[in-house]
């Protein structure tokens, strides 16, 4: 057993050598995504004086069986699937989203993934639009990701709409 350690034990510098590093990049890396809102014109309509929440989920496996349900100041406003996404007209000012999981049959009992629900408040201006994707947390629930419109357009604009909720 002993020799069995040892010979472990002088394998593993080897091993390790064998693999191969990276070149450092010359580029630099932004801390975290820049623009929240959209102040140029936007390729979205908003609606005469008021603002834009774009929700948007990509079709990803992780999560794929949950709905979340995206709130805007407490209300309800959709039930966003794995590959939808939701544009809600609001009105100017401190705006307050949320989510949380839909109960299901493929989820009932997974207590964790109901207990996430991120919150998360923007200043909404008149004529922009707030760009959000909607993403699966550590455990199944859901987690929101600020965005730019390029971002959400290029991930979201080809997909089909999500269920409204009253």
């Amino acid at each position: 057993m002993r020799h069995l350690s040892l010979a472990i034990a002088a394998l593993i510098p080897l091993i390790a050598g064998c693999a191969e590093t990276p070149a450092p990049s010359t580029e630099a890396t932004p801390a975290s995504v820049a623009p929240v809102q959209s102040t140029a014109p936007s390729r979205i309509s908003v609606p005469q004086g008021r603002a834009l929440v774009y929700f948007f989920r990509p079709a990803v496996f992780a999560g794929s069986a949950n709905t979340y349900r995206v709130s805007i100041d407490g209300r309800p406003v959709a039930d966003i699937r794995s590959g939808t996404r939701a544009s809600v007209p609001v009105s100017p000012g401190k705006t307050v989203l949320s989510a949380e999981t839909v109960p299901n049959p493929l989820n009932f009992g997974l207590g964790l993934a109901m207990m996430e629900r991120p919150v998360l408040s923007v200043e909404a201006r008149a004529g922009t639009a707030v760009f959000v994707e909607i993403g699966t947390g550590f455990a199944g629930g859901p987690s929101f990701t600020l965005t730019d419109e390029a971002t959400a357009l290029a991930k979201g604009a080809s997909l089909p709409t999500a269920t409204a909720t009253q």
